[in-house]
C-alpha cells in the first residue's frame, strides 16, 4: 500500500486564531480514514528551556495518508477553506510547497496528486487562489 505524508500550515490575517484554526481543520481531516494527523514539532527546542523540549508549530499539521485518500483530502480541504474564506493553506510536499486559497476540489487534488507522486522540485513555490 502506497503511503505519503505532507504539512498543512494556515495562513490568516489573525496569528492568535491559528491554533483554533488548526483544530478545526484537523477535525475535518479526521472524517476521511486511513490517515493520520499530527502536530508539526519545531526543528529548535524552545527558547529557555534546559532540555530539548520541542514545540508544536502553531498553526500547522503533518498528514500521513495511504494510498487512495487524495480524493477525501482535497475534498476537506476545498470545504474547510470555503468556511474560513479569510484563510489560505500552504501544503508542503517534499521540497515542494504550494499556498492554495479559493481553489476548486479538483485543482486542490491536482496539486496533490502532482507534488505527491514527486511532480515538484526544490526550487517550487506557487501561490494559487
Amino acid at each position: 500500500m502506497d503511503m505519503g505524508s505532507f504539512t498543512v500550515s494556515i495562513i490568516g490575517p489573525n496569528p492568535d486564531d491559528l491554533d483554533d484554526a488548526a483544530r478545526s481543520l484537523r477535525s475535518d481531516l479526521q472524517e476521511v480514514s486511513g490517515i493520520t494527523i499530527s502536530p508539526v514539532q519545531s526543528d529548535e527546542p524552545a527558547v529557555g528551556t534546559r532540555s530539548a523540549v520541542y514545540v508544536d508549530v502553531v498553526g500547522s499539521l503533518a498528514v500521513l495518508y495511504y494510498g487512495g485518500k487524495m480524493t477525501g483530502i482535497a475534498r476537506i480541504l476545498h470545504a474547510w477553506l470555503g468556511r474560513n474564506k479569510d484563510k489560505s493553506v500552504k501544503m508542503k510536499l517534499g521540497d515542494t510547497e504550494v499556498e492554495v486559497k479559493g481553489m476548486s476540489e479538483k485543482g486542490i487534488l491536482d496539486i496533490l496528486t502532482k507534488v505527491g507522486n514527486g511532480g515538484g522540485d526544490s526550487s517550487d513555490h506557487e501561490e494559487v487562489s
